[in-house]
């Protein structure tokens, strides 16, 4: 049930932003996508090659519900970036009433049981009642709607109760009361820093949250020297470019993780300065690249990964307490060769011509092992274009050989 959840309230603080076409393309655009029109919409982040599913064209508001005893109305915000099928709340039992869009009527029909509206590409405001003679305790609700504001009988309910069999419409139960009582968020923050080329920093982010659903803007959470690359949640998270990372609060335990890069060979490293909502320390820990170089890492108190319940996978690496604004000092003391052997190396070549200019293209697939190798050079009269290890992207730089 919450396989959107962690994504699809993002656009209410962060608009997708669409890639950047050169100019000769650019009027190919409307051709390209013709027949493609789902990937105009944002797409959710999967290890695994994309999938139909993967790219999510309809992003709904917060849903206001109103419930008595004679039915419920509903209200919502939505953005569809291509033409899709919009679920409504409801079943066959429970079937929408008088729908408006952007207040003209529009049909429902039924799709996979389910009522559903067909919508072009747009942003609409979506409106509609459902009647019952007798109010059940659960209402179905697709997973798409992730923020509910609900009321029943006049009475906010301030954490709406969702299981497998919809949305809790009866009286609401205690643990559901108790889980309310106050307001609460504690934060803490462990950090792996990944020597290499670029440095890469992961951030881990472990939440404990009560009280009721809310909005929270708690600002940068990167180090100044570091732009974020990839970011995963079990919230509703999205990015603002003054306010840094905003969050959805539910009650719970949650997790977010950011992986970031160094917009430097060396960067600082240091824990960012104390802010509302922050932590007053930070877990930091080091994973060295010796057959780069050799680094000399001090200027904080060094501590025990296990003692500290840093991530599994990162107890293996030294480990220090960074307290607020406190900086890890790092000095290069040798640069490493790597090991030694011989590497084996296999390219794959696929080349093509240009029909307008006397250019050759080509695409080059390296693979095997690169013993001591550190470095590739493209020699002119070529111009390498791009380059990726094990799909990182990867900078080029001007060898000492002129042209290469």
């Amino acid at each position: 049930m919450l396989r959107f959840l962690a994504l699809l309230l993002l656009p209410l603080w962060a608009q997708a932003q669409p890639p950047v076409v050169p100019e000769p393309l650019q009027g190919w655009q409307e051709w390209v996508l013709r027949d493609l029109p789902v990937h105009r919409c944002p797409l959710l982040y999967s290890d695994r090659a994309p999938q139909p599913e993967a790219w999510a064209c309809a992003w709904p508001g917060r849903l206001d519900l109103t419930v008595d005893r004679s039915g419920a109305s509903f209200r919502s915000s939505v953005r569809l970036y291509a033409e899709d099928w919009l679920p409504l709340p409801g079943n066959g039992a429970q079937w929408p009433q008088g729908v408006l869009v952007d207040g003209q009527p529009w049909p429902v029909v039924q799709r996979a049981d389910l009522p559903a509206l067909r919508l072009p590409r747009g942003t609409y405001r979506i409106e509609g009642r459902l009647d019952w003679p007798e109010r059940p305790n659960y209402l179905l609700l697709p997973d798409l709607y992730g923020w509910v504001a609900l009321t029943v009988d006049g009475e906010t309910r301030i954490a709406p109760e969702r299981g497998k069999q919809g949305l809790w419409l009866g009286v609401p139960r205690a643990s559901a009361v108790s889980t309310v009582a106050a307001d609460a968020l504690d934060i803490e923050v462990y950090r792996r820093v990944t020597d290499g080329v670029p440095v890469l920093l992961e951030t881990q982010l472990r939440l404990t949250v009560s009280g009721a659903l809310r909005e929270l803007a708690l600002g940068p959470v990167l180090p100044p020297d570091f732009a974020v690359m990839h970011m995963s949640s079990t919230l509703e998270a999205g990015f603002h470019p003054e306010q840094g990372l905003l969050l959805l609060l539910r009650p719970g335990e949650h997790t977010v993780t950011l992986l970031g890069r160094a917009r430097s060979p060396l960067p600082s490293l240091s824990a960012l300065a104390e802010a509302p909502h922050w932590p007053g320390s930070e877990l930091w820990s080091f994973a060295a690249d010796p057959a780069l170089r050799t680094l000399e890492v001090s200027g904080a108190r060094p501590v025990d990964p296990v003692q500290e319940n840093i991530p599994q996978p990162w107890q293996q690496l030294p480990a220090w307490r960074l307290n607020a604004g406190e900086t890890l000092t790092t000095e290069l003391r040798s640069r490493g060769l790597g090991d030694a052997s011989r590497p084996h190396l296999m390219l794959q070549r696929q080349a093509w011509l240009d029909f307008h200019q006397p250019v050759l293209h080509v695409t080059d697939h390296i693979s095997g092992t690169t013993g001591g190798l550190q470095r590739l050079q493209q020699m002119a009269p070529w111009n390498l274009l791009r380059a990726a290890l094990d799909g990182m992207p990867q900078p080029l730089t001007a060898g000492a050989d002129s042209g290469s």
